[in-house]
């Protein structure tokens, strides 16, 4: 697993939400974690 921040999971999550949108977002989540 990658070292990150807690605020670059957060960046990262935001990024995710807006791309993914957040129907999807919970079933994405799901397979990568």
């Amino acid at each position: 697993m990658l070292d990150l921040g807690l605020s670059k999971m957060a960046l990262i999550g935001a990024v995710a939400l807006i791309v993914i949108g957040p129907e999807k977002l919970p079933r994405v989540a799901r397979t990568v974690g």
